[in-house]
This record gives structure tokens, C-alpha cells and sequence, in this order.
């Protein structure tokens, strides 16, 4: 009996093992946002240190799920450099905050930072909530205020449910989550 339980986990878990999902969420904005933004009239520094570009969520969603990785990061980034690219007149991009020499070229700096990834799987549905704080800083590295900004989006996911499907729901909650967080940025600045 022992024999025959352990080749059958022998054989199932390469089969188990088969089933882990890379999941890379989608990085395209709506064109409702576009239409219904105004440039700020502002030179933005985005700081968007290695823990935000790279962030990774192993979130199954449930106990029974597939085992799945979510690359966050990967999709944030180029979603970050849209919205804040159509908030600001102008927006460069910093790896870590610059040194005194670079100082007086932005009007201020935002450091984003992924702060919650929540993924709960249900029969049929999925639900993702994200929250997203930022850091904001004068032109000589003073912070001037934080903000944090939540969004959930749920979705149904189908029968064989793809990794398209989750995709497109963890999508909707990134943009909600970025656009809730540059309305609070934009509220936290010094009139211009």
C-alpha cells in the first residue's frame, strides 16, 4: 500500500507542478481617461525604485487555486508613465531619488510604492484589490505629503477560466488605483 500511494504522488506531482500560471496583467489605459484628464502645468520627478518595477504576487486567490505568479510591476510601470505622462506637462523618470545637481529640474518628486495586492478567487469570480500609496517631495527632496489610494475590481472568469481572464480584471484595477491616486497627488500639490 505504501508503495503504490507513493508512485502515484511520484507521478502526480510533475502533473500538479504543470498547472502554475504566469499571469502578466495587461498595460493599455482606457481612452475615457485620456479624454477626461487636463495637464497640470508641473515638471513631475517619478521615482519608481526595484521593489516597484518588480513587484510579484504569488496570491492564489484561494487554497485550491492553481498555483499563480501576478507581475505587477511589469504592468504598472508602463501604466504609471501614461497617467502621470497625461497629468503632467512634463514627467522624467527616476530609477532612485537624483543627486543635488538634478534637484532644480523637477518641481517635485513622486515616489509610488504597491502597498496592497489582494486576489480572492471564487467559484466563477475573481476579485483583486490594490492599493497604491505615493510619496510627494519638493524640489529639495522635503516630503510634502502622502497619499494612498484603493480600488477593487471583480470580475467573472470563465468555465476553463484563462489566464486572459484574469489578466483584463487585475487591468481595471490598476487603472481605477491610478486614477484615484493622481486625483489625490494633484489635491496634495501647491496650487501653481
Amino acid at each position: 500500500m505504501r508503495k503504490t500511494s507513493a508512485c502515484f504522488f511520484i507521478f502526480l506531482f510533475p502533473v500538479l507542478n504543470l498547472s502554475c500560471h504566469s499571469i502578466r496583467p495587461l498595460a493599455s489605459v482606457t481612452d475615457e481617461y485620456f479624454q477626461s484628464v487636463s495637464k497640470q502645468p508641473y515638471s513631475a520627478g517619478l521615482v519608481m525604485d526595484s521593489g516597484y518595477r518588480n513587484y510579484k504576487s504569488k496570491d492564489r486567490g484561494n487554497a485550491v487555486a492553481d498555483p499563480q505568479t501576478y507581475y505587477i510591476g511589469e504592468a504598472l510601470v508602463p501604466l504609471t508613465l501614461s497617467y502621470f505622462g497625461q497629468a503632467f506637462e512634463q514627467v522624467e523618470v527616476y530609477e532612485e531619488f537624483p543627486d543635488k545637481a538634478n534637484l532644480a529640474k523637477e518641481d517635485f518628486f513622486i515616489r509610488p510604492e504597491i502597498r496592497l495586492f489582494d486576489n480572492e478567487i471564487t467559484l466563477g469570480e475573481q476579485e483583486i484589490l490594490l492599493t497604491l500609496g505615493a510619496e510627494i517631495y519638493d524640489r529639495n527632496l522635503r516630503k510634502i505629503s502622502e497619499v494612498e489610494a484603493k480600488a477593487r475590481h471583480q470580475g467573472r472568469l470563465g468555465f476553463f477560466s484563462s489566464t486572459k481572464d484574469s489578466r483584463g480584471i487585475v487591468n481595471i484595477a490598476m487603472q481605477k488605483c491610478l486614477q484615484k491616486l493622481l486625483s489625490l497627488i494633484k489635491d496634495a500639490l501647491p496650487p501653481s
